[in-house]
């Protein structure tokens, strides 16, 4: 029996892609879990476009999130805490407040967790961070600490 998949298969075969299998495999396992459907150039057409709109829509997500990072790189920031009499702050400025600090200034909502700093920043003065978007997209930040 001649079907196409609608996901990936292990061992079996890829999503969109139209395999000979077994009748009993395919009635018995694949069909009723909707792994794949018999093949017909319907259902072809239909996994095609499917799969064509997740590429585009996919497509976007990235072009998004480079408009993202090209706009949040190179910017400073400027941070206000509480220091004491030699500029040693009472506490740290964490990536938490890094991010909270971003949806301030720009409007972009960034995760906690994507902001990383390379030292801890317990002291007034510039220091650089990063956002990490993806894993080859990421934007350089310069933070400004300065006492309240």
């Amino acid at each position: 029996m001649k079907v196409i998949f609608l996901q990936d298969v292990v061992g079996v075969g890829k999503r969109g892609e139209i395999k000979e299998i077994s009748d009993g495999y395919a009635r018995n396992m694949l069909i009723p879990k909707k792994l794949a459907a018999p093949a017909s150039s319907t259902t072809q057409k239909e996994v095609n476009s499917q799969i064509a709109s997740e590429a585009a829509q996919k497509t976007a997500e990235i072009t998004a999130v480079k408009e993202a990072a090209a706009s949040l790189n190179d910017k400073t920031l400027e941070i206000k805490a509480r220091a004491g009499e030699n500029g040693r702050l009472f506490g740290s400025v964490t990536n938490a407040d890094i991010a909270k600090r971003i949806k301030e200034v720009t409007g972009q909502t960034v995760d906690k967790r994507k902001v990383e700093i390379p030292e801890n920043i317990n002291g007034t003065g510039s220091f650089a961070a990063r956002v990490r978007f993806s894993k080859d997209i990421i934007a350089d930040i310069k933070i400004v600490v300065t006492a309240l």
